[in-house]
């Protein structure tokens, strides 16, 4: 598995653990926590973003899809 597939299994797991602890903070708290899951997922699609651009640039650049 390339390191590119894995970053983005990491991303998506993480991304669902964060909601899961967001949530069950606010439920105990009664508080929202705005900034902090703007700031999280703002970052994880920033990261998931330049990583296509990545593979978009490679794939142009070689000419065909190697994996």
């Amino acid at each position: 598995m390339r390191f590119s597939n894995k970053v983005v299994i990491a991303v998506i797991l993480l991304n669902v653990l964060f909601a899961l602890a967001v949530l069950a903070v606010s439920w105990h708290t009664g508080q929202g926590l705005d900034s902090l899951v703007v700031g999280w997922f703002a970052f994880t699609t920033g990261e998931l973003w330049t990583l296509g651009k990545i593979k978009r640039d490679k794939i142009g650049k070689d000419g065909d899809n190697n994996d």
